[in-house]
């Protein structure tokens, strides 16, 4: 027997009130809903449409890099007249399209909002929801 089990006193059934388990299980689902929120996705598990995510790849340097991304299926987003390096057409519909690919979503740029990850995405997550408050 070991020193604890000397010094810990037998234990015994207890009852639980129900509210109490209740309130239990709906803090264990919560928990379960926020980890799957908090997951990294493999890349052949898409966002939804114009779903914004934190998508991560490694760099050309080999370091891992996390941005903001939208990830665009093949003619799901037509083409602006500043997207000319990341566009490809659609003779059925005689219209220029963004490329499919992920593109990093870029707010402090006067030119651009959106521009083709740099790498290879392999995972991404649902952004997570922004502060309440002021």
């Amino acid at each position: 027997m070991t020193e604890l089990n000397k010094r810990s006193p037998e234990l015994q059934p207890v009852t639980v009130p129900a509210f109490v388990v209740n309130e239990y299980n709906q803090l264990k689902l919560e928990n379960i809903a926020l980890k799957e929120q908090l997951r990294w996705r493999p890349v052949s598990e898409l966002p939804e449409k114009d779903q914004i995510v934190i998508a991560t790849y490694l760099n050309g340097y080999g370091k891992r890099r996390r941005v903001r991304a939208v990830y665009i299926r093949q003619y799901e987003e037509e083409a602006g007249d500043d997207d000319e390096l990341c566009v490809e057409y659609c003779h059925e519909k005689d219209e220029w399209y963004l490329k499919e690919g992920w593109y990093e979503l870029i707010d402090n740029w006067d030119y651009s909002s959106a521009a083709i990850v740099e790498g290879v995405v392999d995972y991404w997550m649902p952004m997570p929801t922004a502060p309440e408050g002021d």
